[in-house]
């Protein structure tokens, strides 16, 4: 049962008892004292109450056993029942007497084990051996410093004196004549001799004792300490020079053999001292008891040094804790040294603190070094920043390298030059991260020589700099080495020497080059004219020969860094295609070329940079980069030449690619297709307007042929109701009649109209799927001469998958055809990008096309007039077009709005229902 159940569950227990014995005593008349069970209620409360608790219990018990007499035998009272209550009353008492000595007893013991214990904690916390004897000298106790200093059990080295084990052999003789002559004359002994440590070694050890008569048992006891000399000895022995002092210093020795040399105290756990060792009157030069007594110990350390010295006491006590503190000590002769303050609290198994015990220790010369220490660190902290102002300032990477190899220090020019900050490069060893893959090894190619310390090494290698790009340096490293020639690190610095490199390469190169070019001049030109002779000279053929060797390392890094999309990797970066366009070379092309492009001479169009030469050079010239990139070998296509002075030749060409990234491309003139085409184009659209004049004139009749009588009746109905109410005397009656007349015959003329508007929308519809996609890239097609005079691009992203509609694709095609247009005329005299988007996407109800421009919008109040007849915001338009194409849409069951876009245009959507499966 846990402690803190103990008591409670005890008393509970004594009171349940008394009840149950007051309860029996008084409703039953027995032959015997019931009253005496409350002794069993007394020990249960003496397990865990005071000696006052058991005197109040018993008086309780007593109590109780005198009402339940009266309750009981009140009325007739007997002699036997008055000698059993006087004999309950009385035992009661009686063991409550004794329990409560018993109490009084154990508490007297706890005291006794308290100050025993206190004793050995004092005896044990002084840095010296310590020990107690008899009157014939042998050794009855140890403390425990014993064992730490010689490694002998404190205990069991008392059998057989086997203390004496540890003395050296050479002083076992004096040493045990010294002590025999003390204690025959009961005299204080004094005795140097060497003492064997727990670690083997003897050092000389300083063994005192003195005699103290026993004030309990009269006998004389004996207790001594040992303190370690071993420094002091060796020191006088080196010294031959200085015995006398030596001398005296043994004989100051001899007057504090009863002291240890700190000063050493003890204080409650209130921080009030009750205790100091005489070496505190010999170093502060008063009384320690008058101390004591006045508690004024502060007044000895240092003015300066009180307040923050109170603090520590303070804050240490409050909790418990270890009080460690330096402070300036006034000593006897008025000088302040430098102390060193240590004291512990020694607690209870309960955990409370029952005292404090400490000493003082002069740490003067310490703290005066430690002081230098500091200044000297201070300085040198300060000559580490002005070298690291001056390694941080110069132009080249400075860096330190351990034994190993281990990179442990960059200038900050590391992180300028590299964009990486130097504890990553240290932390991780991320410099590698920096030097390029095929030249990590080359960049410390020395390391071998520079592990045997005898030489420096030098190296060149290309570090990747903040914005990417690689740059040829210049490592120099030179080895720093111990006396005995043991690699100790390396120090080093790396200069950009990327310049230097690049203007060496180019002059290799171009000797390399001229060396080759004229050993194998000869030989590749009867090659290439062998290969080529019979190809490019076919005059009506156009053959170009372009190197795209510069772009493999580019495409195989990018290929390695897992690029799969490079179209749209070349979109999102421009710089890396740029290089990659570059990197292309055209190596050749043939006479018909250069002619069908207006240039004389066909090194002139050799000098051109190749994607200048078509007008979507740079497209044509990224299809053939994944040619390389996808391993694909030929592909065709259209693009317009850009010939000299402005020429722009239409053709269609396509490309194969040979071994050693050579790209082989022909091309054949489309102009006479063009112009034929052209007029095609024209003859159509002349056809379809003359198609729809003449629609417009048939239905135009129709129209004045049906509503010339209901206008001719309209005519008379009016005139008929004026001349009614033109009379001296209005017939309102008939007047009413005759604009009845006319509401109906407007009606019918409105009738006629909306017939005559269906027949022309959806008369002559025959429904049937239509792929709106194809039907958009046809109209593309048709209107690709119109896009491109007015430099407009037409972009149609259509989504796959998509499901036919129903509708009549020409109308269909009319109404796609008409929204381009328009939207081409709105941007027609604006600067800039002008871009048409026709957009087809599943929406929930069917195909939503949506056809948006880049250009200055739709007024805001033209938005609401733009589908209403003969409503126009062109300077030549009659206003039908948006009219008929909302018309159509609502014919297929769909409708056709207008709005603006946020980023500046207009848009015109409409939703087209899914193809339904009776169609």
């Amino acid at each position: 049962m846990p402690q803190n159940w103990t008591r409670p569950v005890l008393l509970v227990a004594a009171t349940l008892l008394a009840t149950f014995v007051f309860a029996i005593d008084s409703i039953a008349s027995f032959e015997f004292a019931v009253s005496i069970l409350y002794l069993a209620v007394l020990v249960l409360i003496a397990r865990v109450g005071s000696g006052r608790e058991v005197t109040r219990a018993a008086v309780i018990c007593t109590v109780l056993a005198v009402v339940s007499w009266l309750l009981v035998h009140g009325a007739a009272a007997t002699l036997a029942s008055g000698l059993r209550l006087l004999f309950a009353c009385v035992a009661i008492n009686v063991t409550g007497a004794l329990l409560v000595s018993r109490k009084t007893l154990e508490l007297a013991r706890r005291d006794v084990e308290s100050s025993r214990a206190e004793v050995e904690y004092f005896a044990n916390s002084v840095p010296q051996i310590l020990w107690k004897a008899n009157a014939q000298g042998e050794i009855q106790y140890f403390n425990a410093r014993v064992t730490e200093v010689t490694g002998l059990d404190r205990r069991s080295s008392l059998d057989a004196q086997r203390y004496m084990e540890a003395i050296h052999p050479n002083d076992l003789a004096s040493t045990a004549e010294s002590v025999a002559k003390a204690v025959a004359n009961q005299e204080t002994s004094s005795v140097y001799a060497r003492l064997r440590h727990a670690d083997g070694n003897y050092r000389w050890m300083h063994l005192y004792d003195q005699p103290v008569r026993s004030p309990i048992t009269g006998e004389v006891e004996r207790f001594g300490g040992a303190t370690d000399v071993h420094e002091e000895i060796e020191s006088k022995r080196e010294l031959a020079e200085l015995r006398i002092e030596l001398e005296r210093s043994r004989a100051e020795l001899q007057n504090f053999s009863d002291s240890v040399p700190q000063i050493l105290w003890r204080a409650t756990p209130d921080a009030h001292v009750d205790y100091y060792n005489k070496r505190y009157t010999e170093i502060i030069g008063r009384d320690f008891r008058e101390t004591i007594e006045r508690q004024d110990w502060i007044r000895d350390v240092h003015p300066d040094d009180r307040e923050i010295f109170l603090e520590k006491v303070r804050a240490a006590f409050a909790v418990g804790a270890e009080l460690r503190h330096d402070y300036r000590l006034r000593y006897a002769n008025g000088e302040y040294r430098w102390v060193s303050l240590v004291g512990r609290p020694v607690r209870s198994e309960d955990g409370e603190v029952l005292r404090y015990y400490g000493g003082t220790s002069d740490v003067h010369e310490d703290v005066l070094a430690r002081r230098e220490l500091q200044r000297v660190r201070a300085e040198l902290e300060e000559s580490r920043a002005e070298l690291q102002n001056i390694t941080d300032s110069v132009p080249q990477i400075l860096w330190r390298a351990d034994a190993d190899g281990r990179v442990d220090y960059f200038n900050r020019r590391y992180a300028d030059l590299t964009g990486q900050s130097v504890d990553e490069a240290v932390g991780r060893q991320g410099w590698r991260d920096v030097v390029h893959p095929e030249d990590i090894e080359q960049a410390f190619a020395g390391s071998v020589v520079l592990r045997s310390g005898k030489s420096e090494a030098r190296s060149r290698f290309r570090m990747r700099h903040a914005d990417g790009t690689y740059r040829w340096m210049s490592l120099y490293a030179l080895p720093i080495s111990s006396g005995d020639g043991t690699l100790l690190g390396r120090f080093g610095g790396t200069t950009d020497v990327h310049d230097e490199v690049l203007a060496g390469e180019q002059v290799r190169l171009l000797t390399e080059t001229l060396e080759q070019r004229v050993r194998e001049g000869a030989a590749e030109l009867l090659e290439r004219e062998e290969r080529y002779s019979g190809l490019f000279d076919v005059s009506n053929i156009t053959f170009a020969e372009m190197d795209f060797s510069g772009t493999r390392p580019m495409l195989e890094e990018l290929r390695a860094s897992g690029v799969t999309d490079l179209r749209a990797y070349m979109k999102e970066n421009p710089d890396t295609f740029e290089r990659c366009l570059a990197a292309i070379r055209t190596t050749r092309v043939n006479d018909a070329l250069a002619r069908m492009m207006g240039y004389r001479d066909v090194a002139e169009l050799v000098a051109n940079p190749p994607a200048q030469n078509a007008d979507d050079g740079p497209d044509v010239l990224l299809q053939q980069l994944e040619m390389g990139y996808y391993g694909t070998n030929h592909i065709d296509g259209r693009t317009v030449l850009l010939g000299k002075d402005g020429r722009r030749i239409p053709i269609y060409f396509t490309v194969n690619r040979l071994a050693n990234d050579l790209h082989v491309s022909s091309h054949v003139d489309l102009t006479a297709q063009e112009r034929i085409e052209e007029l095609r184009v024209a003859a159509k659209e002349e056809f379809a307007r003359a198609n729809r004049v003449a629609t417009v004139g048939a239905f135009s009749a129709s129209i004045a042929h049906e509503l010339n009588q209901p206008i001719s009746s309209m005519v008379m109905d009016g005139q008929t109701a004026l001349r009614w109410l033109q009379r001296e005397t209005p017939d309102i009656a008939a007047a009413a009649r005759s604009l009845e007349r006319l509401t109906k015959t407007t009606q019918r003329v409105a009738s006629i109209v909306k017939r005559t508007r269906d027949s022309i929308v959806a008369g002559r519809r025959v429904q049937q799927p239509v792929d709106l996609c194809s039907l958009a890239a046809e109209t593309r097609d048709l209107l690709e001469r119109e896009m491109r005079l007015a430099d407009v691009t037409l972009e149609i992203n259509c989504d796959e998958g998509l499901p036919t509609v129903p509708g009549d694709p020409v109308d269909l095609q009319q109404i796609l055809v008409n929204l381009v247009s328009n939207a081409s005329d709105a941007m027609r005299d604006m600067p800039g990008e002008r871009r048409i988007s026709l957009d087809i996407a599943r929406a929930e109800s069917g195909i939503c096309v949506e056809v948006s421009d880049t250009g200055p919008g739709i007024p805001e109040d033209d938005l609401e007039k733009l589908f209403q007849p003969f409503y126009t915001t062109k300077a030549t338009g009659i206003g039908m077009g948006l009219q008929i194409c909302r018309s159509a849409v609502e014919a297929l069951g769909g409708d056709l709005t207008a709005r603006n876009r946020a980023g500046g245009g207009a848009i015109f959507a409409f939703t087209l229902p899914l193809l339904s499966p009776e169609i």
